[in-house]
């Protein structure tokens, strides 16, 4: 009887990938809500404060830019208000958590029928169809970038390598994916920071 270890094996391999990515996804998008609250709250006390310091005696604040500075400060704060509001990024990130919690559970059976030597071609055509499954039951799906990563924080295990036997992704390639990675989820934030703290230097 022919044995079919070898779709086994590319299954078990894309579970694993499947996973990987997901779980890069859940962590992205949970830091990405933690750094918007952290950044309404930061915003909202800046707001607060420079008002009081250009009222006190402690520190004094007499630029004509005040009122534009917390005219902007304001705003971003309802803007990302609003995006928060409106954004369901914790509830994507436990969402996506759970189902690469039941992609690996899947993997590890898998990993039980590969030891087999006898897996039939019936058992390989329900695997796949329950790994389509499992996988589609997850409304929200991984971006590009966590797959990149996956591959970029596993480049050096053969199991990832191309058809020519080598890592996909150079040294460098790997390098930026991260930085990438991790701007994903708090790039446009740092920006914000910036804005707020020249802003504030800028005034005084």
């Amino acid at each position: 009887m022919k044995s079919f270890h070898n779709e086994i094996s590319d299954l078990r391999k894309n579970v694993w990938i499947t996973a990987g990515s997901r779980y890069n996804a859940s962590r992205r998008l949970k830091l990405r809500h933690r750094w918007s609250f952290v950044t309404i709250a930061w915003l909202s006390a800046v707001g607060v404060a420079v008002p009081i310091l250009h009222a006190s005696s402690f520190l004094s604040i007499y630029s004509s830019h005040l009122p534009l500075y917390s005219s902007l400060l304001a705003l971003l704060v309802l803007v990302l208000g609003l995006i928060e509001s409106n954004a369901s990024f914790e509830i994507d990130s436990r969402q996506l958590f759970e189902n690469a919690e039941k992609l690996t559970g899947f993997r590890t059976r898998v990993e039980v029928i590969l030891s087999d030597e006898d897996v039939s071609e019936q058992k390989v055509l329900e695997l796949l169809a329950e790994y389509e499954l499992i996988k589609n039951s997850c409304a929200i799906n991984h971006e590009p970038i966590d797959y990149r990563y996956f591959v970029a924080m596993h480049r050096a295990d053969e199991v990832l390598f191309n058809n020519e036997g080598s890592p996909r992704q150079t040294i460098i390639e790997s390098f930026f994916v991260k930085i990438k990675y991790a701007l994903a989820s708090r790039g446009w934030m740092l920006l914000v920071w910036s804005i707020s703290i020249f802003g504030f230097i800028y005034i005084m």
